[in-house]
């Protein structure tokens, strides 16, 4: 069977790369043995590790070692080239020897015989109809190393450190709404000070909240204190007042939301480092 091996977008150390297409190369590189996971295990987020295993890849191909894989690129076929050479020979059947753990992404486009087999072993030397995990087309599925001695730890290490990132994830979050919502809350405030100073100027009662019909109310107050060219100043202030506090409570919603998301993801990831300190250290 011919390895289906093909990225989306340029992988690069200095480019945004798609997630779907560094986690395809560290597993191609993988079994080539160029990639070697870092301790928390294989994750989709580009890593030293990988630019460097295809920097080695490049080297032992005789191209020039620019660390760099691009959609149809000599680097891109050579791995593809290498998979094919190396899934026939003699070697690749003891390298392949030896099983592994079927993990998706676990969103609505994975495909449903691929979530069927999410979270089940399988073995490099008899592959599922479709090839294993990045082989079929477009599959962003992955194989999670198996190890009879330490599959359990590691997987507790892989979820910890996908946990991190989901906590870090959350805090830049939370930072970002909490200023839209201060930025808010300031724009309410001067538009309550501004309304509250025409109403002063024009000498008129406070506003109630409860107004139905802004421009009627005040066309009768106003006219009551003859200053009825004041109306479209103070209604344009009281919509903008309105306006900036249905704003404020969007931000405030938003930000509410975020730091319940950042507390939810910190318990979880002190529950699993509890766990992995239970059964792994």
């Amino acid at each position: 069977m011919t390895t289906r091996f093909f990225i989306k977008a340029p992988l690069a150390s200095s480019t945004h790369v798609d997630l779907d297409d560094a986690i395809k190369t560290k597993i191609a590189l993988q079994r080539l043995e160029y990639y070697k996971a870092p301790g928390y295990g294989m994750t989709p987020y580009p890593d030293a590790q990988l630019f460097d295993a295809v920097s080695d890849l490049q080297r032992d191909k005789g191209m020039r070692t620019t660390g760099e894989v691009r959609p149809g690129d000599d680097t891109e076929k050579a791995i593809r080239t290498a998979l094919d050479t190396n899934s026939s020979g003699a070697s690749a059947r003891a390298e392949n020897e030896g099983k592994y753990i079927w993990r998706t992404r676990g969103d609505s486009k994975v495909r449903s015989e691929h979530a069927e087999r999410d979270g089940k072993v399988f073995e490099w030397n008899n592959p599922p109809e479709g090839g294993h995990p990045g082989e079929a087309p477009n599959c962003r599925c992955r194989a999670e190393d198996l190890d009879a001695n330490d599959s359990i730890c590691k997987k507790s290490a892989i979820d910890i450190q996908r946990k991190i990132i989901d906590v870090e994830t959350f805090r830049i979050e939370l930072r970002s709404f909490r200023e839209n919502y201060l930025n808010h809350a300031q724009d309410f405030t001067d538009a309550e000070s501004h309304l509250l100073s025409k109403i002063t100027e024009a000498a008129i009662p406070d506003i109630p909240d409860d107004v139905s019909d802004i421009r009627a109310w005040l066309r009768a107050a106003l006219s009551s204190a003859g200053k009825l060219l004041m109306l479209e100043v103070i209604a344009s202030a009281w919509d903008g007042r309105r306006a900036a506090r249905n704003a404020m409570e969007i931000a405030r919603k938003s930000y509410e939301d975020s730091r319940r998301r950042l507390t939810d993801a910190r318990m979880e990831l002190s529950n699993l480092e509890r766990k992995h300190r239970a059964k792994c250290i």
